[in-house]
């Protein structure tokens, strides 16, 4: 039962963050979005989480790695 509990929790906390995996909220066409997350994957500022997991598309589960977080670090510390 306590896992069916934190399943949902995840589920439910997964489906608040999908609006900013789509490329209307950052005004941009799908070919746009997908080419930019493809650069950012490229340089290692971005990891597919999704590879490997059933029912995903690549490029779909994107996080930021950790040279990506220490990037926006470096970026805000020069402002």
């Amino acid at each position: 039962m306590e896992t069916n509990r934190i399943i949902a929790a995840l589920e439910r906390q997964n489906y608040g963050l999908t609006q900013y995996r789509k490329a209307d909220y950052y005004g941009l066409t799908q070919n746009q979005f997908l080419y930019y997350k493809q650069i950012l994957f490229s340089r290692g500022l971005f990891h597919d989480e999704g590879l490997g997991n059933l029912n995903v598309t690549p490029f779909d589960l994107m996080v930021v790695t950790e040279l990506g977080y220490k990037f926006l670090q470096f970026i805000r510390a020069e402002n």
